[in-house]
């Protein structure tokens, strides 16, 4: 029997400083780049939490994102705002 895996285990939190390469002309951040943070950092969650208790022997367990329905982006934000994910 495996032990249960908290979701403690899988944590992630990631920062970033929003640059001019994210963004427009007139400095908004553009959504896909809010949205590849985001499927990243739950990337991340999901590999910890899949192969938090993986034995050495067995190749890891892999994530995939396979649909995003929807999401809202309640505020812009600009070159020089820090995002942090959690």
């Amino acid at each position: 029997m495996m032990n249960s895996v908290t979701t403690g285990s899988s944590e992630v939190t990631t920062c970033r400083i929003m640059a001019p390469d994210d963004a427009n002309i007139v400095g908004n951040v553009h959504g896909g780049t809010i949205m590849k943070m985001i499927e990243l950092a739950g990337y991340v969650a999901a590999m910890r939490h899949l192969n938090s208790q993986q034995h050495h022997n067995k190749p890891p367990k892999v994530a995939i994102t396979y649909r995003l329905e929807h999401m809202d982006f309640l505020q812009p934000m600009r070159i020089g705002d820090l995002a942090k994910l959690q």
